[in-house]
């Protein structure tokens, strides 16, 4: 009985070892079944029908029953033996429970690992997916977890303990002061059990970039309440500071325009309440754009003038287009002329919600191009007048020259002598009108010389004082160390003639004409505010009078040739036109002030002149020979005009060689034998021009001299009517007596 408890405890132990519980009971019934050769056990998990109960073992537990052992028929046993055997099967079934718990427990705990790798997994990716960096750390700051986003933030690991985050580059945002270990978010949520929410830092990340981010951090607790971790969160913010900082220094940029513009600008919503104005615009009331905020325009301007702009501002709100308008604007009593733009502004649907208008003062605008027109109109005329001097001078060539002609063939007794004094007068009267326009125009020729402006109106005053009258005080007030001026003296002298001539005639009875003289410069600030006026230094001249003044719409023309306020028959209407031209030709501007009943001022500027300042010298008159004998070419392209000077130059001893275009001239100049002494050549032909056909000349007659003539200064021997220098030119028209002495001139300059 011993030896049989022992082996089936053996059997116990052999099995005990097995987990699968299948297997454990077919293993135990092979055992049982072993230990001798009468026992015979068959495992069912039913008990079949017929079998005796004393031939049944169970296996079961007071909890479960995992089937039965049935004996064979043929097993013999005793009371004892199947004690043993009901025991053992007893134990067997708690080895089956107890593996069939554990596999269930197995089972549980496998799923729960499942389960919390899932959850690991799915919280690893919600935080893979999240656009701000994210450490989970442990009580000592090492961080067991870090998201994608904060290793992009740090361009790296930086798996340290808390002591070391001091060891990181990071400063205060605003202050820039560094950062102390134990102010570190991440340091505080561990240490002292605080949540931190979005300190701004400055960091240095580990391959040396700087970026900004928002720290924060929260600590991590267990059921005790004590940390045991913090879990941290990192925002850059290094694109969004960028763009607040390029948005701010846009705002301030757009605020200094719309602060410092000379436009006036101003924001009205829907109802036309101000929104905001500049400064520009406000400084026009005296007040501060703050002033305007809430308001609208009847608590600044005259009731009717606020009608009006509300129904300018419905009317571009409502149409949702764009109105430009050219108006007053009366503030305090004050009257401006504006231009004002009022133009719909529009939401992201694309509704008007407010008005912005610009306006600007408009009245110096206005006042320039009217200068600006008067300017251009001026230009025209001359053109005009220009090319009128040359045709009508050409005409006075030929009438001038035949009367004269005329006039020596008759005795001076005869009735017909006086009467070609007559046409002489008058052609040399209608040449002087012509010389005026030219003048006008700026095609009259000049020579300028270096001169002192005082030394040649004091060499005027006689003159002057004799034109002005005894009832006229004539006042001279020269400046003291004036400039030096380049300019044809014959010019000045016909500035201050017309002047003083218009200045007498303004003055009805007793006056005062005052000339002066003085240095003057321009900066460029002063001639951006002053139309006409051309930044520099200038040698001034004034000529003032106290008489009957001019007003507005007289000012807008006196320039204007043939313009005049006199009587019929006192004036042509070409003294002030002459003046303009002259002083247009030499780079300088004229300034006018006058009021009816208060006389007038004329300032005027010429430029300073820098260089050489050898003054000019009173020069020797000499006597021209009365005749003379050598070879003259003469070139024409009007017969009429070439036929008369050919025969004054004949009456004058000379021999003349006339050819009407400058191909007959060089055929000439080459079949004639004997030497040419002089060219005398019209500046402009059809052909060629005077300089071209004289250098054609030179193969034939290399020392030939030049003497050019023509209706008017053509650039092609002068620039803006300055002479080159050593050319000798005739004006037309001209008296036999002017081309007898150029001819000498020009013939002397080196034969004399």
């Amino acid at each position: 009985m011993m030896k049989l408890s022992h082996e089936v405890l053996l059997a116990l132990a052999y099995v005990s070892q097995i987990s699968d519980p299948d297997l454990l009971i077919s293993r135990f019934i092979e055992s049982m079944n072993g230990l001798d050769e009468g026992f015979a056990f068959e495992f069912v998990d039913r008990l079949p029908p017929g079998v005796s109960e004393h031939r049944v073992l169970p296996i079961a537990t007071l909890h479960l029953s995992f089937g039965y052992a049935v004996m064979a028929e043929s097993t013999e046993y005793g009371e004892d033996e199947r004690a043993v055997f009901r025991n053992a099967f007893q134990f067997l079934a708690v080895l089956l429970e107890n593996r069939m718990q554990a596999q269930v427990l197995e089972s549980k705990n496998v799923s729960l690992l499942k389960e919390i790798n899932q959850e690991k997994s799915l919280i690893r990716t919600v935080l893979d997916t999240l656009p701000v960096g994210v450490w989970v750390v442990d009580e000592k700051g090492a961080i067991l977890m870090r998201n994608a986003a904060d290793e992009k933030i740090w361009t790296g690991a930086h798996d340290v303990g808390i002591d070391h985050y001091g060891e990181y580059k990071a400063r205060w945002s605003d202050t820039g002061k560094d950062i102390e270990m134990e102010d570190w978010g991440i340091v505080r949520a561990i240490r002292a059990v605080d949540t931190v929410i979005n300190q701004e830092i400055d960091i240095e990340c580990l391959g040396g970039k700087c970026k900004t981010i928002l720290h924060s951090a929260a600590p991590l607790l267990n059921v005790e309440r004590s940390v045991i971790g913090a879990v941290c969160v990192n925002q850059d913010i290094t694109g969004r500071k960028r763009a607040e900082e390029e948005l701010r220094a846009s705002e301030a940029f757009n605020s200094a325009i719309v602060e410092n513009i000379s436009q006036k600008l101003f924001l009205k919503n829907r109802n036309s309440i101000y929104l905001f104005v500049n400064k520009s615009y406000a400084a026009i009331f005296g007040l501060k754009p703050e002033n305007f905020v809430g308001k609208n325009d009847f608590d600044f301007f005259p009731d009717e003038l606020a009608k009006k702009y509300r129904a300018d501002d419905l009317m571009v709100m409502e149409s949702g287009l764009e109105k430009d308008i050219e108006e007053t604007f009366i503030v305090d009593g004050k009257e401006y002329l504006v231009r004002t733009i009022k133009a719909p502004v529009r939401n992201d649907a694309g509704e008007v919600t407010s008005l912005l208008g610009i306006f600007e003062d408009i009245a110096q605008q206005k006042k320039m191009q009217e200068q600006f027109i008067q300017a251009q109109k001026m230009e025209s005329v001359g053109l005009l007048a220009g090319g009128v001097a040359h045709d009508f001078n050409n005409m006075l060539s030929i009438i001038l020259g035949y009367a004269e002609m005329a006039m020596d063939q008759v005795e001076p007794t005869e009735p017909i002598h006086a009467n070609l004094q007559e046409i002489c007068k008058a052609a040399n009267c209608s040449a002087d009108l012509t010389r005026q326009l030219l003048a006008f125009a700026r095609k009259q020729t000049i020579v300028p010389k270096v001169l002192d402006l005082n030394e040649t109106v004091e060499g005027m005053l006689k003159m002057l004082r004799r034109l002005i009258g005894e009832d006229v005080d004539f006042i001279w007030q020269p400046k003291a160390s004036l400039w030096p001026l380049k300019i044809d003296p014959s010019q000045i002298d016909q500035i201050l003639a017309n002047l003083c001539v218009n200045a007498r005639d303004a003055i009805s009875g007793i006056g005062k004409v005052t000339i002066e003289t003085g240095n003057s410069t321009f900066d460029q600030d002063y001639c951006a505010a002053n139309f006409g006026f051309t930044p520099g230094e200038y040698v001034m001249l004034t000529i003032s009078d106290n008489g009957c003044g001019m007003d507005k719409e007289t000012l807008t023309h006196i320039f204007e040739p043939f313009f005049t306020t006199k009587e019929m028959g006192r004036g042509t209407g070409l003294g002030l036109a002459t003046v303009y031209g002259i002083v247009k030709q030499n780079n300088g501007f004229i300034n006018i002030y006058s009021e009816p009943g208060q006389g007038t001022t004329f300032r005027i500027y010429l430029p300073r002149h820098v260089g050489k300042t050898d003054l000019m010298q009173k020069a020797d008159l000499v006597e021209p020979a009365a005749r003379g004998h050598e070879t003259i070419l003469l070139v024409e392209d009007d017969p009429v005009i070439l036929k008369m000077t050919k025969m004054m130059l004949e009456k004058q001893g000379y021999t003349v060689l006339a050819a009407n275009t400058p191909v007959e001239a060089i055929r000439l100049a080459g079949e004639h034998l004997d030497k040419i002494h002089l060219l005398i050549t019209d500046v402009i032909m059809p052909e060629m021009n005077g300089p071209d056909l004289a250098k054609n000349i030179l193969p034939f007659n290399p020392n030939i001299k030049h003497l050019f003539m023509s209706g008017y200064t053509a650039n092609v021997i002068a620039h803006h009517g300055v002479l080159d220098v050593g050319v000798h030119f005739i004006q037309k028209p001209f008296s036999k007596q002017d081309i007898a002495a150029k001819v000498r001139d020009a013939l002397c300059k080196t034969n004399c």
